[in-house]
């Protein structure tokens, strides 16, 4: 795996579906994904009160979202639970650290 694509949640309802903001997010990554086929794509975005109030984790809706854009479940890596943008970055650097990438790509 030569990088990795970080992809920072946004908001989704309760019913998961997602915001606009997260769908742009979401798209542009899979544009830079689509560039860069030998990368994974790491999903952040957990359960909590002012972004999710679904059942699931933002990152699963969000990787739902991809698969029907046509990725595979082999692109991505496992998703980052977080309830706030400084929760994705210290949990996605527990993710990174385990194979560093030679490039990193952070979206938000």
């Amino acid at each position: 795996m030569d990088g990795i694509i970080i992809i920072l949640a946004h908001m989704n309802d309760k019913r998961g579906k997602l915001s606009k903001i997260a769908m742009e997010r979401l798209d542009l990554g899979k544009k830079v994904f689509l560039k860069n086929k030998d990368y994974r794509i790491l999903l952040t975005g957990g359960v909590g009160k002012i972004f999710n109030y679904a059942k699931l984790p933002h990152y699963v809706y969000a990787q739902r979202y991809l698969i029907t854009q046509g990725l595979q479940k082999k692109d991505f890596l496992p998703g980052v639970e977080s309830s706030n943008t400084v929760r994705d970055a210290l949990n996605s650097k527990k993710v990174v650290l385990q194979s560093p990438p030679k490039k990193l790509i952070i979206i938000t």
